[in-house]
């Protein structure tokens, strides 16, 4: 075997002509492109590639002696085969080949295309005559001219005996994230246009969506994951009203029949046509990406449930199609315990996840499928008592196979296209006999060159395309019979959890959910909600929690929350130092409050006073407040309002009453505060009327003595004592 690559060596030297010289590898004279090259072959094709070449010297290069090379060598038997292929460690050579063509000089900086056709049908060579396994074969391609020789180009060459394809061709349930940066502040106006870059020409939002739309790829099964925020923008942006643009020069009004308007309504329709196809599903995702275990570790379970119904809500609002029932797209594929129990409560039955979210993540030599079941490990005391512990379907994400859909440095898209093509054929070629699927998830920012994605949808269709592989969707994965059958795996692992956003930005958030919550409970129109939440979960957003991301705009966001919720506060008054003369001990106190929002609110009065009693309340029994508070709940009406009040004064004399306007909540929050000047003269009014009915009581008896006098005297005998 060394003796016979010794020879090949030697042969493929002799044949690229007299002393090569190559060029220093910063700058080679002669560099060489792989532009064109079939996606698969069988026997009957011929074995065809073109060429780019460059003359990057100062002189002429004659391609009157131009040589082709190329370079078959044994394809992998499996996955690790193939990687250490990638690798540059290509095995042993199974047939070669050299074309020899006479073209026209090139001149300095001149580029030209060159075709190599070997001419004949792999049938033809011996290799593959003599029963070729189905395989991804390494090969490689070597141009050389003029003295120079290009750097080699390696590829894969897909070779399947069978046109019509094989018994059990893999499952490809291939999910396509759609999302892009954010494109408005909390102010609604546009901060960034890379939303609406992305939409047209060579934005990778429209590339994905023009070959989704392209006619051959009309039946492919494939799954869209537009997130929440994403379309939310584009609904934004299109809106008929038009938007702000904030650029260096100041703020631009865009009207609506401007490009970005047009381009974003466009983009709209253009989903909701896919939508409506067959074979396409949509998958709900968190609203803004929001990585959910993050949420849960740092004190905000209540936010999943929002990320994941205003996630579900806004495809159904913007696309006008339902998602996925039961299922979810995790943000980066990422889940634990915690998270999946909160996930169960809200009906999610299936997820797709990535290995990194499993107990073992140690890859098998041999792929597994991608349906299994994860199940959480109840805490050792509770193991013996056998507690039933929670479980969900899933789709386990082939990382390595999506990692092919990637461009590493080096590699052009056609090179590409066919990494992804031979790992994927290396998958179905480990276990030909069983039916399999596995889940391949696109990166949130994918920018496919058409080649790659276009080759992959090509091959992903039922009729025509790949003979080893076919689109899927999650729940026919799910739902169908598998061979072998679904894992039961255990999910209990903590290094799912992503990287802590930090104790400063996790507090902003927690300040901004509070502030809602107490919003909330007065009682404000929907909408004002809705906006405040939407630009709080905007916030929990993983754009800006990694390394290098812009966090200050995450945590403006969540500041105009917590300031958005202050200012309407600051709308609603209590009264700022209200004069009341009490004359009578039972009185009715009118409490004059004000409000400056535009819709009514329900709020909650308190005042504290140890000398009135206000007979319309309640006690607060309330932590927060003085235990002699008095609470009344009451709807205030926009503008100023009058609010009797009925009080019983057991002091005489001038005091102060605290007021208080709280939200009615169990741990209320101060909206306002003022105070009664309360002068209270009941007492004096009861003194003096006590006295006057003293001194009648007197002037009475008195009264009473002198007349009894006085008929004592006129009644008695002459002489007679008088008492």
């Amino acid at each position: 075997m060394r003796f016979a690559a010794i020879c090949t060596l030697i042969a493929t030297l002799i044949l690229l002509g007299a002393p090569a010289h190559p060029a220093a590898a910063a700058d080679p004279v002669l560099t060489a492109k792989l532009v064109d090259f079939r996606p698969w072959l069988g026997p009957t094709n011929d074995l065809t590639a073109t060429l780019h070449l460059t003359n990057h010297g100062s002189d002429r290069l004659p391609l009157s002696g131009l040589q082709i090379h190329v370079e078959v060598f044994a394809g992998p038997r499996h996955r690790t085969d193939l990687e250490n292929e990638f690798q540059g460690h290509t095995g042993q050579t199974v047939w070669s080949d050299t074309e020899y063509l006479s073209l026209p000089d090139l001149a300095p900086g001149e580029s030209r295309d060159v075709q190599f056709d070997h001419q004949a049908p792999l049938s033809s060579i011996t290799f593959f005559k003599t029963g070729a396994d189905d395989r991804a074969y390494p090969i490689r391609f070597t141009a050389g001219a003029g003295g120079f020789t290009a750097k080699p180009i390696d590829t894969n060459l897909l070779y399947f005996t069978e046109p019509q394809g094989v018994a059990h061709p893999l499952g490809v349930a291939l999910v396509i994230p759609l999302d892009a940066p954010t494109a408005f502040d909390a102010q609604g106006r546009e901060t960034s246009r890379a939303l609406e870059q992305s939409l047209v020409g060579d934005g990778r939002i429209n590339r994905i969506l023009n070959a989704l739309e392209d006619s051959k790829h009309a039946e492919v099964t494939v799954t869209m994951a537009p997130s929440g925020k994403f379309l939310d923008d584009l609904a934004l942006m299109a809106s008929p009203a038009g938007f702000t643009r904030v650029t260096p020069s100041g703020s631009q009004a865009v009207g609506p029949t401007d490009p970005a308007p047009q381009a974003a309504a466009a983009t709209i329709l253009r989903l909701r046509s896919l939508a409506a196809r067959a074979g396409v599903r949509l998958l709900a995702s968190p609203y803004s990406g929001a990585p959910l275990p993050s949420l849960v570790s740092n004190g905000l379970s209540g936010d999943v449930k929002m990320q994941v119904e205003a996630g579900r809500a806004q495809v159904k609002a913007v696309l006008g199609f339902d998602p996925l029932a039961g299922w979810l797209l995790p943000s980066g594929g990422l889940l634990d315990e915690a998270t999946m129990s909160q996930l169960t409560a809200l009906g999610i039955q299936n997820v797709v996840v990535s290995p990194s979210s499993l107990q073992s993540v140690t890859p098998p030599l041999l792929t597994p499928g991608a349906d299994v079941v994860l199940k959480s490990l109840p805490p050792l005391s509770r193991q013996k008592a056998q507690v039933t512990s929670t479980s969900v379907g899933a789709l386990v994400v082939d990382d390595v196979l999506s990692s092919r859909l990637e461009s590493p440095p080096g590699l052009n898209a056609l090179q590409v296209r066919q990494r992804f093509l031979a790992e994927s054929a290396t998958i179905l070629l480990e276990q030909p006999a069983h039916t399999r699927s596995i889940a391949v998830l696109a990166p949130p920012d994918w920018a496919p060159d058409p080649l790659v994605i276009n080759g992959v949808l090509d091959a992903l269709t039922p009729t025509g395309g790949s003979p080893w592989m076919t689109g899927t969707a999650p729940d026919a994965v799910v739902g169908g019979a598998s061979d072998p059958p679904a894992r039961l795996v255990a999910q209990n692992v903590s290094d799912a959890l992503p990287q802590s956003p930090g104790r400063d930005y996790v507090e902003l958030l927690r300040s901004a959910r509070s502030s809602l919550g107490d919003f909330t409970a007065i009682a404000p129109p929907p909408a004002i909600v809705n906006e405040l939440n939407r630009r709080l979960l905007v916030a929990e957003g993983s754009e800006w929690l990694g390394r290098g991301s812009a966090a200050d705009r995450g945590k403006a966001f969540a500041r105009s929350v917590s300031d958005g919720v202050k200012g309407e506060f600051a709308k609603i008054q209590a009264p700022r130092d209200q004069l009341i003369v009490l004359t009578n001990r039972h009185a009715t106190i009118p409490l004059a409050l004000t409000s400056g929002t535009s819709y009514p609110v329900w709020v909650k009065v308190g005042l504290e006073s140890d000398k009135l009693a206000f007979k319309d309340g309640v006690p607060c029994h309330s932590s927060g407040l003085p235990s002699q508070t008095t609470c009344l709940t009451l709807e205030l009406k926009p503008g100023a309002q009058t609010v009797p009040v009925k009080a019983t004064a057991n002091f005489t004399g001038s005091f102060h009453v605290q007021v208080d306007l709280l939200t009615d909540t169990s741990a209320p929050a101060k909206i306002s505060t003022g105070r009664l000047s309360i002068r209270s003269t009941a007492y004096n009014v009861v003194a003096l009327a006590l006295m006057a009915a003293a001194a009648l009581f007197i002037l009475f008896s008195w009264a009473r003595g002198m007349a009894r006098r006085r008929i004592a005297l006129q009644g008695a005998p002459a002489g007679a004592p008088v008492d």
